[in-house]
């Protein structure tokens, strides 16, 4: 039998340390990249105890919060970001999503629902909510339909920026300034009576109240509630009657026009507290509203008790998505006095048509009568 010797392969002290030192620069890297995907993921925290991380990023041309935390109650990851809770809505309706048929075409048609107002009564949240929905498709990353465009607009161009829909989905957009807008019941009308119509309205003081220190907020005047009080009260302490914001809370004035053109089953009111208090119960009544199927939203709710705002889960991640931690502003930097002065004022002008609202909406909200 022939014997077959094996070479011997002989390497040089110059060799073994070069496969030494690629080696050690190859555990280097991936050490390193070790030590990056457990800061970005894992965002620093050690044993709960919440490490600073915060950074700002620039979408669509301004400066969201983007900040990590881990939420000590429930162990998730906490996004400060209101671009992350829309995307996350979007990945968990598309998650669900079941198209009606093999080769059907995906078409844009005109908005089957408009969500008509109020602002500063939680619109965002509404339609970022609503958009978990597997059948519901809001119109992105631009919600809205300039007021003024959509005057100038056929039907055919607003078909033609409206997100393309199968035959089991339906288009939404989101308008919060359009309730109180003498003009829009009949424009929508003539271009789509079959059109569903919504609102989330808030009580009118503390909706007022919001949108006067947003607006020194927006603008980082310290004085600006001087400014924006000035739009509303006179220096008598008398209220302006021809306030816009003002105007935008006589919301029986609103439901008035809409209903000259829309009967009542296509209108579906919210009351901003009940969707603050119970999302999941206000978005069941607006699937029935939409006669879609049910949807379990409670699932991917979940409550951030750091603000007290609701939050959406993260898929296939241990986090939560959460709007910006500017959300709750108070009138702070404003008298306290003068603040509870023009409440009262103002609560004293709104009772009457808050009452008339009522009996045309056939329902009564009592955190409205402070």
């Amino acid at each position: 039998m022939n014997s077959h010797k094996i070479p011997v392969v002989r390497t040089s002290k110059m060799q073994l340390t070069r496969r030494l030192i690629i080696s050690m620069t190859v555990c280097g890297f991936v050490v390193s990249l070790c030590a990056k995907y457990y800061i970005a993921h894992v965002g620093g925290y050690i044993n709960g105890i919440e490490n600073s991380n915060s950074r700002n990023n620039y979408l669509n041309g301004k400066k969201h919060e983007h900040h990590r935390q881990m939420a000590a109650h429930d162990k998730l990851i906490i996004q400060y970001n209101k671009i992350t809770v829309m995307e996350a809505a979007a990945n968990i309706s598309s998650f669900y999503y079941q198209p009606p048929q093999y080769g059907e075409q995906c078409i844009r048609r005109f908005p089957d629902v408009i969500l008509v107002g109020v602002t500063k009564s939680g619109t965002r949240e509404l339609v970022d909510f609503m958009n978990m929905h597997p059948n519901i498709v809001l119109k992105t990353p631009k919600y809205k339909i300039n007021r003024h465009r959509f005057s100038e607009l056929d039907k055919e161009g607003i078909i033609s920026i409206m997100p393309c829909t199968f035959s089991n989905q339906i288009g939404l957009i989101k308008a919060d300034s359009w309730f109180q807008n003498a003009d829009k019941p009949s424009e929508i009308h003539s271009l789509s009576p079959q059109t569903r119509i919504m609102a989330i309205l808030r009580e009118p003081v503390s909706r007022i109240l919001s949108q006067i220190t947003f607006r020194r907020w927006k603008h980082n005047e310290e004085n600006r509630n001087d400014t924006e009080f000035a739009r509303v009260f006179l220096k008598d302490q008398l209220v302006i009657k021809t306030s816009s914001m003002l105007n935008a809370s006589k919301y029986f004035l609103s439901l008035q026009r809409y209903l000259k053109y829309f009967p009542k089953d296509r209108i579906h009111i919210i009351e901003s507290q009940q969707f603050k208090d119970n999302p999941s119960a206000v978005l069941s009544m607006v699937t029935k509203f939409l006669h879609l199927k049910p949807f379990d939203f409670s699932h991917h709710i979940v409550r951030n008790n750091r603000t007290g705002f609701h939050c959406l889960r993260v898929l296939e991640k241990p986090a939560i998505a959460c709007y910006g931690t500017s959300r709750g502003r108070t009138t702070q930097t404003y008298k306290d006095k003068e603040v509870n002065k023009k409440s009262k004022i103002l609560r004293d002008y709104y009772r009457p048509w808050n009452e008339k609202f009522f009996e045309l909406n056939g329902e009564r909200y009592d955190n409205w009568q402070i």
